[in-house]
Parts: C-alpha cells; sequence; structure tokens
C-alpha cells in the first residue's frame, strides 16, 4: 500500500505525535535534507509505503505498547532490516505532547553499568503513566506494519 500526502511532512524525530504515527506508521530520518536551513540530522519524514521495506536503516515504525495492567501506549520502534544489522530497538512513546525515549535495558542492568540517563528516562516514562516501575514494566510491543516477505507483525518486549 503507498499512502498519499506524505511529500511535505518533515518534522524533529521528537515532535512525532500520534496522529503522525496513526496516519504515517513507517517514517526514516532525513539525514540527505540535514544541511537545509533550520533542520539537522534529528527531522525526519514519513515513508510512503505502509511496509518496512527490505535493506532499511532506522525506520521509525509505529507500535504499540501495553503495559502490565492492560493500558495501551503508542509509539515507536526502531526497525533496521539491513543484512548485516538487521534488528529492532526501543524508540520512544508518545502520551499528549510528551515524547518519552524507552529505555534501552532494565533498571538492574542500568544501575549496575551506571547508566544514569536509562534510569531517567524509565523514571520520566512512569511518571507520564502515574506509574510504578512494576506498574510500568515490562512493556510488551507489537508493531503496526509488517516487515517486507512477512505476513505477521512483530512483536516483542521492553524490559
Amino acid at each position: 500500500m503507498v499512502l498519499k500526502g506524505t511529500v511535505g511532512v518533515r518534522k524533529p524525530v521528537s515532535h512525532l505525535r500520534r496522529r503522525d504515527l496513526e496516519r504515517h506508521p513507517v517514517w526514516e530520518y532525513a539525514l540527505d535534507e540535514e544541511a537545509l536551513p533550520g533542520r539537522d540530522e534529528t527531522w525526519v519524514r514519513p515513508v510512503q509505503k505502509a511496509t518496512v521495506g527490505c535493506n532499511a536503516y532506522s525506520q521509525l515504525v509505529a507500535a504499540d505498547f501495553r503495559m502490565p495492567d492492560g493500558r495501551v501506549l503508542l509509539g515507536f520502534m526502531v526497525v533496521t532490516t539491513a543484512k548485516r544489522m538487521r534488528g529492532i530497538m526501543p524508540g520512544a512513546v508518545v502520551i499528549g505532547q510528551h515524547y518519552l525515549s524507552l529505555p534501552s535495558c532494565s533498571a538492574k542492568e542500568a544501575r549496575a553499568k551506571k547508566l544514569g540517563w536509562v534510569l531517567k528516562d524509565r523514571k520520566a516514562l512512569c511518571q507520564a503513566v502515574s506509574k510504578t516501575e512494576e506498574g510500568t514494566f515490562p512493556l510488551r510491543y507489537a508493531l503496526r506494519v509488517v516487515m517486507a516477505g512477512e505476513r505477521v507483525v512483530r512483536s516483542g518486549v521492553v524490559v
């Protein structure tokens, strides 16, 4: 499926909102445009196909995140389909006007490795949803679109 009306949309990744991810489930970094006035490497644009293509790097793919109590949040995971770098990494959730980065590891691992920014991200998300660490994590995710050549959306857990 090809989406229409996506050509002119550009914004910093931290400005993605629920309506953006609902209209356009796949976004990419507009690195070829970062030299334009007012832009930098954080700007993204929607991808016109509603699937994750082959040999793509750092695609921001809309995902639903289910909290332990069943509440569902919307955000994105970062998907790379290039052969040697294939993987899915945590991105962010969007709650109202808030863009909240998802942690890259568990709180226990972050404390052991002294990753203060990860603990800060975890705390910010817990505060945004008015829950404790145990009430927020683990977050179970399901991508909103399939990856090229697959029939089922990918899913997993952010710990």
